[in-house]
């Protein structure tokens, strides 16, 4: 019995944790809004590029596969990316709505250019295709612990047939 209500405990409790009235949401959304579109970290500055669309080929359903964001932190100098330089979370604002998720541990191609960061995460919501979203990413410097936001404004979500 004593487990049993141990449970109930921690479970009302994790429950708690996972709705947020919405004010606290807007205001996550605000915060995450007020993200710079740059940053600068050891005298480098970086900027976010994206790639955003739904797939809606014939073998997909009739509403289209959710949302996927390829994303690239991009050293503006075009010098190597430092090895202690990561992104390790994504928010993709529509209207008052946020998606927010991990990347993906999927390994990227080679092809990507020594001087950016390319990070990938799926299974998004099914907003659009043909709309404009707000994209955050949080940058990481494991080196120094520093974290930072890092925001691209008004970025499309397209589609594939």
């Amino acid at each position: 019995m004593k487990m049993l209500t141990l449970f109930i405990v921690v479970l009302f409790f994790a429950a708690c944790d996972l709705v947020q009235p919405v004010e606290r949401r807007l205001k996550d959304i605000d915060e995450l809004l007020a993200a710079p579109e740059r940053i600068t970290i050891d005298d480098r500055e970086y900027y976010l590029d994206t790639f955003l669309w739904r797939d809606f080929q014939p073998v997909a359903p009739p509403d289209g596969r959710p949302l996927i964001a390829l994303i690239w932190v991009i050293a503006a100098d075009s010098l190597a990316m430092p090895p202690d330089i990561d992104a390790t979370r994504i928010w993709v604002i529509h209207k008052n709505e946020v998606w927010e998720s991990r990347f993906s541990d999927e390994s990227r191609p080679d092809s990507v250019p020594e001087y950016q960061l390319e990070k990938i995460a799926r299974n998004g919501p099914k907003w659009g295709p043909d709309v404009f979203v707000e994209v955050v990413v949080r940058v990481i410097d494991t080196k120094s612990g520093d974290v930072f936001l890092l925001r691209a404004s008004e970025q499309y979500i397209g589609m594939t047939m």
